[in-house]
């Protein structure tokens, strides 16, 4: 792991700003591996990991491609699995990318305690619908 943080490959920073690529690879194994990070306990904590080979970014980066720009995210194919090669896609942001399980949890509280329709709560969060079903019935953000 100490390797990822000396290895020079020149694609961390244009014009002086750090490259989406790379902040969305640091951002993936901070993650995964940092107890601190906002989101380790829906990642690291739950046991997904990085996979050895991208622990480099030029491999990572030759791996996923350039970034595509705003609104694009990393997501795994795989809710549970890890992030590595042929399991990764590009993506752009869906519905679902809105929300945190904070969210989620406060939309089941809000439906079932307060009755708040579906289709309320879908305008309110900026949501579908659909997504909102799939959330109170467990289908989405568990």
């Amino acid at each position: 792991m100490q390797a990822a943080h000396r290895e020079r490959h020149g694609m961390s920073f244009v014009d002086g700003r750090r490259t989406r690529l790379h902040y969305l690879w640091i951002n993936m194994r901070n993650k995964c591996i940092n107890p601190r990070h906002p989101d380790y306990r829906y990642y690291g904590e739950r046991g997904i990991e990085v996979c050895d080979r991208w622990e480099l970014f030029r491999l990572f980066a030759a791996d996923v491609g350039p970034h595509p720009g705003p609104g694009w995210t990393l997501d795994r194919i795989d809710n549970d699995g890890h992030y590595e090669p042929g399991r990764q896609m590009q993506a752009r942001n869906r519905n679902y990318c809105k929300l945190t399980k904070i969210k989620a949890d406060e939309i089941r509280n809000l439906y079932v305690n307060h009755h708040i329709r579906q289709v309320d709560l879908a305008k309110l969060f900026g949501v579908t619908q659909g997504l909102i079903s799939q959330i109170i019935r467990g289908v989405a953000w568990q």
